[in-house]
């Protein structure tokens, strides 16, 4: 393991957020606070020298001995941290590892590489659940996510593909999703597991049953979309991109809701919901070291950037 901070990192890389990092004295552990445990110390972990994203176990009960985050990195690892305590450091990909995300029950985790594979393995013990699943050659996998109920995994690819998955088998369940031109750099399901969306320069709804297009692609962004998630009623969508907006959409119109949200310099990297019903608010972080946070009903931001981070 490299002697770097755990959430040190080049501001182009700031990836994904996680919400256990945000400053203690901000709204955004009010808004987002129950998600972290308790007990948590302030401690930065040392583990990777250039970190991509960390999630947290949604199956903690909020204690100190059953915190679990996963954290993703150039060096090709996705590590498991107890507490303080580095529990399991898998080394099966052989390229950078984009996106590692858990189960809803917490048992498994699927992480995404360059190096073409996606791999589901136990997350407390680092076993393998069946064979990495390769998507064709020099094909780099960017995005991946669980569906709620935790039966299927939907990724996105580099060829412009989405792909959904059987998380208990690994087959395909049907063929590649096509219709995006680029990368496909973020995906997600409805709460209700019945879309998907996705996301390059535009973003796309899906059936999730069937694998049709829904509606229009969402368009309006400048550049590249590179994080989109739903509400937790599902009706609307938060996309983040690179021209530095955050753009809100009826999830059943396919329509954009007001005006871009702009509230701070750099590309927007990752957006979330708040938990609380229909999504009251929504947090944005952006490679200029800061994160916004939303009226969802509105557009309005609330309050100043909230800025802590070093990278």
């Amino acid at each position: 393991m490299l002697d770097q901070p755990i959430l040190h990192n080049e501001p182009h890389m700031l990836y994904s957020l996680g919400i256990a990092s945000a400053p203690s004295q901000n709204r955004i552990r009010r808004i987002y606070g129950y998600l972290i445990p308790k007990s948590r110390s302030s401690t930065m972990v040392t583990v990777h020298e250039s970190t991509k994203a960390a999630t947290i176990d949604p199956g903690t009960s909020g204690g100190a001995e059953s915190e679990v985050m996963e954290y993703t990195s150039e060096d090709a690892t996705v590590v498991g941290i107890e507490g303080e305590e580095i529990i399991t450091g898998i080394c099966y990909h052989t390229a950078a590892v984009s996106c590692a995300v858990f189960s809803p029950d917490g048992k498994y985790v699927a992480s995404a590489s360059h190096d073409g594979t996606l791999q589901v393995w136990e997350s407390t013990t680092g076993v393998l659940r069946y064979p990495p699943l390769r998507c064709g050659h020099e094909v780099a996998l960017i995005a991946v996510q669980f569906s709620p109920s935790g039966n299927r995994i939907v990724s996105g690819h580099s060829d412009g593909h989405v792909r959904v998955w059987s998380s208990y088998t690994g087959e395909p369940i049907r063929s590649p999703l096509e219709g995006h031109d680029g990368s496909v750099l973020s995906v997600t399901f409805s709460p209700n597991g019945k879309q998907l969306a996705s996301a390059d320069w535009i973003v796309r709804l899906w059936d999730a049953q069937t694998g049709e297009a829904i509606g229009s692609p969402l368009k309006g962004h400048d550049g590249r979309v590179t994080s989109v998630t739903f509400s937790p009623d599902g009706k609307q969508l938060a996309s983040g991109s690179e021209d530095q907006t955050v753009r809100l959409w009826d999830a059943q119109t396919s329509k954009a809701i007001g005006s871009p949200l702009t509230g701070d310099t750099g590309w927007v990297m990752s957006v979330a919901f708040s938990l609380d019903g229909n999504g009251k608010q929504l947090a944005s972080g952006t490679t200029n070291k800061a994160i916004c946070l939303w009226d969802a009903q509105t557009g309005e931001r609330i309050g100043a950037p909230l800025k802590g981070h070093d990278g």
